[in-house]
């Protein structure tokens, strides 16, 4: 972690979100999968909920991976786990953020 991200880490209040959070590419999985391995163990970056439902789900993306997307959750779980990385939604934001593990 370098002395800037550690700074703002000690200044944010718990959970708020950086300004300067990175927009992943996500042409494709190999794309998403290359920028997720530029991200430093957790640090985020996001990619647009319509991008993903594109990427892992057959649904519209106004349902994918809700209760009857099993398969675009299960997709989408095994590419995380392969990139080690968390996911979370903000359906608010109209983003899905990848925080990376290690």
């Amino acid at each position: 972690m370098g002395f800037g991200t550690w700074l703002r880490s000690i200044l944010s209040p718990p959970g708020a979100m950086p300004a300067d959070v990175l927009m992943l590419s996500s042409s494709s999985q190999s794309d998403l999968s290359s920028s997720l391995q530029r991200l430093s163990p957790g640090e985020r970056g996001w990619i647009g909920l319509q991008e993903a439902a594109h990427l892992f789900s057959g649904k519209h993306p106004e349902y994918a991976f809700g209760e009857m997307d099993e398969e675009g959750s299960h997709r989408l779980a095994e590419f995380a786990a392969k990139a080690k990385c968390n996911i979370q939604f903000m359906p608010m934001e109209g983003r899905m953020y990848f925080i990376r593990n290690e």
